[in-house]
Parts: C-alpha cells; structure tokens; sequence
C-alpha cells in the first residue's frame, strides 16, 4: 500500500513539475487555444532542454534538481500567492490521463526488468548522474557517444523527491509517451469516448515492457510524435506568427531528441527536410526550419568534437573499407536487410496502418497534392536511411538486425501517425473554436 502511495505521489510530482516549466516561456511565445495536452507536451519539451542545458553546464543531478525547483518556485510566486499554483483539472479526459499513467506504472512495478541495451548501457549513465558525477565523467563510460539525455531524466526522478527505486525514474517515460498520444488526439473535433478508445487503440498497438524496460526508443517515440503534432499544426496554421513559433517547438523537439538517440537527429532532419516542400509554409518558415537545424546539428557535433567522442559504436570504417568490399556479399546482405526490414514492419501495426492510411489518401483524395509529395518524399528518404544504415554501418550484418533493426524502426514509427492525424481531421474537423491557429 506504501509503494501505491508513493507512485501516486510520483506521478503527480513530475506532472507537477513538469507543468510548471510553462511559467519559463514568455507570452509572445505561447500559441492561445493550444489544447492543454498540446501545452503538456510543450512544457516537456521546455523542461528536457532545460535539463540538457544545465547538464552541458557539467552541474551534477542535485545543482540541477534545486536549481530547477528554486526557478519554477521563483517564477510561480504569483500563483502560489493566489493558491491557483495548486489547483486541479478533474475534466474526465484529464483524470483518464493519470489512470492509465498509474495502470501502467504498475506494470514497470511488477516486472522491474531492464532491456540488454539498458543493463549495460544506459543504466551505467543513469548510476553516474544518479551517484552525483556530471557530464564530464561520461567519458569513463563504454560508448561514450551514446547520448545522455535520457538517462539524466531517468536519475532525477529516481533520485527526487522520495529517492525511491530506479523504476520511479523510468515512470517519466510513460508521462512523456501518454502526453504526446494525447496531445495527438487532443485537437480532433470528437467526443471524449471516441478519443478514449483511439488512444487506448494506439496505447494497445504500441505498448511492451520492454520499451520501458530503460531502452531510449520510447522516448525517441514520445518526441517525434510531438514534433509531428506540431507539424501537422505548422502545415495547417494560417498565421505567420503562429507558424515562427510552432517552428520553435519543433526545433525545441528535436534538439532534445538528439540528445537521447543519435540516430533520432537525423529521423527529425529527414522530417524537416520533408516538410520544405510543403507548398502552404511561408519561405520564411522554411528558412528558420533549415537555421534552426544547422545550429542543432553544429551544436552536437561540437560537443562530441569538444570532448573528443568518436563514434565507438559504429563499425562503419569496417564495413567500407575498400580493401575488404566485396560485391557479393553487399548483395547478400542488402536481401537481408530488406528480408528483415519486412518482417519488422509486418510485426508494427502502427506502421501498417499508417501505410494504409496514406495509401488511401495518395489514390482516393483528389487534394491533398502538397501533403502527399510531402510523404512521400519523406517515406523513401526514412526507408533509404533505415536499410543503409544497417547495411554499410556494421560488419554481421545479419546478427545487428537481428538485434536492433526493430527498435531502430520503432523510432520514426511516430511519424508515420500524421495519415492518421490527417484523415481523423478531415472527417471530423479541428476543433475551430478550441483549437484554430
């Protein structure tokens, strides 16, 4: 009964911290009529980027937790005098949210099981933000070029407030998944019970253990999915302020995606680089897009060049070299990278029904012209990513898929969610009073 308490609590600290985060953003910033998941999802992303930068800043977890707390506090006076700092939302949508959030942390409380990946990997980070050593101490650590964000947010909520068990780190992982599936929904002109059963659909469909089990995917996931709600709300704003500053979030976004996965960054420059050719964006927008990402990718680069990391985990200089390419072979290996890359897929319904969606839209809507050269674009170049990576980046090939093709795949699984999206808001309609922008 203690431990159920506990969870509760916990849940209701990140949530409550995590809400607290939208204090730090100036109003010029903020979109009015963003649906309040749309704002959780935002204040997530606020609130990971701080944790990035007060990390790069090489302060150890506990700087960073009073640090944070002592802003949020700062900036949050005027509510607290006003005793609105603590006021809750019991709309049944919300209450829904925290349910499932606890139903589902009771699940990450039973098993306690951690992936292969995160038992000797990013566990290893997590222990040494958790055991007070900063950014620098990394290094020490086997592939030191794997990212740390992740693992920094899995060790302050383990750690604070109650210091607990480690699986309490890793309950900030299903806040962040279930905020970006709601917020997913969030904006479609339905009635509570069909939203209800669309998300626990999508929650069915995507949830196993095991990518809770301390494995970086789900996050990944959670991120990309509220880059491309944003996205879809970027292509469908009319307004050019509102348009700057949704490209804000999706940059937000994916500068804190590539501080989780490495691989993610080039998932969302892939995205971005698609959403260029989206007629309905101002060239403006375009522009800020492609700056925006260049300095992501500068500032990235430049850590791992700063700390001298090399890319340890790569066996690409293996499997290019020229003195051991050997043409049977590349085709030997590209029919099992494409034999498993189907498999895969098959076993990913998310995808197939994405697919499907999109398959339905390209043959059956007779508009559409921009969003669909947009997919497409965006299909072939993530398919091309996802096979050459796998078969140019690693010398066994066939033993890598076999091990970490489906995670791989599972990453940019969120993007092919915008059919969806799309279709669900043709039928149905954006809320045009709750939700226009």
């Amino acid at each position: 009964m203690n431990e159920i308490l506990l969870i509760i609590a916990q849940i209701f600290f990140i949530l409550f911290l995590i809400n607290s985060s939208k204090q730090l953003i100036p109003n010029k910033f903020t979109i009015k009529n963003f649906s309040y998941f749309d704002n959780i999802s935002l204040n997530i992303i606020i609130f990971i980027n701080i944790l990035l930068l007060l990390s790069l800043l090489a302060f150890n977890i506990n700087i960073i937790f009073y640090s944070i707390l002592f802003v949020l506090i700062i900036c949050n006076l005027n509510k607290i005098k006003n005793r609105s700092f603590f006021s809750l939302n019991f709309e049944i949508i919300n209450i829904s949210f925290f349910l499932l959030i606890f139903i589902f942390t009771l699940d990450l409380a039973t098993k306690i099981k951690m992936g292969w990946d995160a038992e000797f990997f990013w566990y290893l980070k997590t222990l040494n933000f958790y055991q007070n050593n900063n950014i620098s101490n990394l290094n020490n650590l086997i592939v030191a070029d794997y990212p740390h964000l992740g693992s920094l947010i899995w060790s302050l909520f383990w750690k604070y407030p109650f210091n607990y068990s480690e699986y309490f780190g890793r309950i900030t992982y299903l806040v962040i998944f279930f905020s970006s599936i709601y917020s997913f929904y969030s904006s479609i002109k339905t009635d509570f019970y069909l939203k209800i059963i669309l998300i626990l659909l999508t929650t069915t469909i995507i949830y196993n253990y095991e990518l809770f089990s301390g494995l970086q995917e789900i996050m990944v996931f959670s991120i990309i999915l509220i880059i491309v709600k944003f996205s879809y709300l970027l292509i469908n704003s009319k307004n050019l302020t509102n348009q700057k500053k949704l490209v804000l979030f999706i940059l937000l976004a994916t500068n804190a995606v590539c501080w989780i996965k490495n691989e993610a960054l080039i998932f969302a420059g892939i995205f971005i680089f698609s959403l260029l050719f989206v007629s309905e964006l101002n060239i403006k927008v375009k522009k800020y897009l492609i700056f925006g990402t260049l300095i992501i990718l500068l500032v990235r680069s430049g850590y791992l060049l700063i700390n001298d990391i090399s890319f340890e985990s790569s066996e690409f200089a293996k499997t290019f070299d020229s003195n051991t390419f050997d043409l049977i072979n590349f085709f030997d290996d590209l029919k099992i990278t494409l034999f498993y890359y189907i498999v895969y897929f098959i076993q990913m319904p998310i995808m197939i029904i994405g697919l499907l969606v999109f398959l339905y839209i390209l043959f059956y809507e007779k508009k559409s012209y921009s969003f669909k050269k947009f997919m497409i674009i965006f299909l072939i170049i993530n398919f091309s990513f996802t096979i050459f990576a796998f078969l140019f980046n690693f010398e066994d090939v066939e033993w890598q898929i076999r091990t970490g093709m489906k995670r791989f795949m599972f990453e940019s699984a969120a993007f092919y969610m915008l059919p969806l999206l799309h279709i669900l808001n043709s039928r149905f309609k954006i809320n045009d009073k709750r939700n226009k922008i």
